[in-house]
């Protein structure tokens, strides 16, 4: 039965239930203003002078802060029942939040987080350690705010309320010194807590899961936590290394403070819009690698559909779950492929090695002839070794016109001659430009230039870009000297030569 009055406020509905006690929405007539009343109660069992001791306790500690992020106290009174008056909230907790499957976007997830650090670096300069740190305890205004709630699990460092040897907080939460039940806990107890919501917000699953409370805890304390990169790869490498960091065992790696945590992921935050265009082209590079597969018939088309994000959830966190979903089906895709695809595969494998292997010989031309050796009449004259080289330069050649003339049937060919550059690009590659680094013009190449191909270029230092629309772009730089032909070998780099032929053998 509610209440119609406690103390001098208007009982006007139930908010919740608390840690220890009812959450009730009430109304002060004399401030008129909305509050927060909080009762103890532990059903039906008897309140115990430490039950009552930590109550007071909660109001005590959360009463010496005030800061934006954190909840307000506005009473406390030891009435029958005794109960606790605090700012009244409007909104959600962040545990509803993420449950409803709510979109957050990525920079205010961060954003939270940072709040949290902040909050708690203040908490702990006035000697107040939270001890239980986890989404439900994450308040989110319906003006977008953060509020930390809930202090009857903190510690004054002066207070022995909470006993040594006796774990408090939520399991999934917990640091490992929590989980041994020290009696030490510090600030970077909290901080730990902060990495395993941060580790939630970022890839949506908690770092340690178990059936139970005791396979959860003995994770916290002996397992290590997957690394965020390897569920996304896509994943920013800095924003790793924070969730590592505050996820240390040992609570000397972790972050000193909170705002030392706080001013990591603001450079993080900082850089979104860079990290997400280049989140967005891998994502790209990957649908159009993953289409170049079906075309091939290794997979079936519908594979090789991105996947949809929901309507304003274009942001980087979004891309970081499609890019783990394309990657994965892209090495499965490699690592099922069937033998008639493995077979072209190794075909075009084994042409553009054999170009390469080539081309590298007619580098090694000697630049004079050698004697050749008196013949004997009945004798076959043999083969001089600068005209066997000859030959496999002609070959080689041969090989390369072979290929272009396969792949562009219009490309109109320079002759090969010192001076020439040769572009062997795997697994091919357009020329889209090729400019000189001294004077800034781009050289007319032609349309339809496909490598491996030849260009005859004057000696000088040229930047050179190609592009496949499966596999990526690529620019370098290279070097083209008189009287000798210039080889550059490269691949794109999203063609990854081992899995491909690897792929002839699964």
């Amino acid at each position: 039965m509610i209440p119609e009055t406690i103390g001098r406020y208007e009982i006007r509905g139930v908010l919740g239930q608390g840690g220890m006690g009812l959450v009730y929405k009430a109304y002060d007539p004399r401030l008129q203003r909305y509050a927060a009343i909080k009762v103890m109660s532990m059903g039906d069992h008897q309140v115990s002078e430490e039950h009552l001791a930590r109550f007071f306790h909660e109001a005590r500690s959360a009463a010496k802060l005030n800061h934006p992020n954190i909840v307000s106290i506005y009473d406390l009174e030891d009435d029958d029942p005794p109960y606790i008056a605090m700012e009244c909230l409007e909104g959600d907790d962040l545990k509803g939040l993420i449950e409803k499957g709510s979109f957050i976007p990525f920079e205010r997830k961060l954003g939270y987080v940072i709040e949290v650090c902040e909050a708690l670096h203040y908490a702990h300069q006035n000697e107040i350690v939270h001890r239980d740190i986890k989404p439900g305890n994450m308040f989110i205004t319906v003006e977008g705010s953060l509020k930390i709630v809930d202090f009857g699990l903190a510690r004054l460092t002066s207070s022995e309320v909470t006993r040594s040897g006796v774990i408090v907080g939520s399991p999934y939460y917990m640091s490992p010194e929590q989980v041994k039940g020290l009696s030490d806990i510090d600030g970077r107890s909290d901080l730990f807590s902060v990495g395993v919501v941060l580790y939630e917000l970022v890839a949506g699953r908690r770092p340690f899961e178990g059936d139970n409370p005791t396979s959860v805890c003995f994770q916290i304390v002996s397992e290590t936590h997957e690394p965020i990169i390897e569920l996304l790869p896509g994943c920013s490498p800095e924003l790793g290394k924070i969730v590592d960091r505050a996820l240390a065992k040992d609570r000397d790696n972790r972050y000193k403070n909170g705002n030392e945590l706080a001013a990591d992921l603001r450079k993080v935050q900082a850089q979104i819009p860079t990290i997400h265009d280049t989140l967005k082209r891998s994502v790209e590079t990957l649908g159009k690698r993953l289409k170049y597969l079906a075309d091939r018939g290794t997979i079936d088309p519908a594979t090789a559909l991105v996947p949809d994000t929901p309507d304003g959830q274009n942001d980087y966190g979004s891309l970081l779950f499609v890019h783990a979903e394309l990657a994965q089906r892209t090495k499965k895709a490699l690592q099922s492929g069937t033998s008639a695809s493995s077979a072209r595969i190794s075909a075009e494998t084994q042409v553009l090695h054999a170009n390469a292997v080539n081309v590298a010989l007619a580098q090694q031309v000697e630049p004079t002839a050698p004697v050749i050796p008196e013949q004997q009449p009945s004798q076959v004259p043999p083969i001089p070794r600068i005209q066997r080289k000859w030959v496999g330069l002609g070959v080689g050649l041969a090989v390369v016109i072979a290929v272009i003339l396969v792949l562009n049937w219009n490309v109109s060919l320079p002759i090969y001659s010192p001076g020439s550059l040769v572009l062997n690009v795997t697994p091919w590659a357009n020329v889209d430009s090729i400019t000189s680094v001294d004077s800034g013009e781009k050289l007319p190449i032609g349309e339809g230039l496909i490598t491996p191909c030849v260009v005859q270029l004057p000696p000088g230092a040229y930047r050179v870009r190609v592009s496949n629309p499966y596999f990526g772009s690529l620019e370098f730089e290279v070097s083209v000297s008189e009287g000798e032909p210039t080889l550059m070998s490269q691949q794109l780099p999203d063609f990854k030569l081992e899995e491909e032929i690897s792929a002839i053998f699964n």
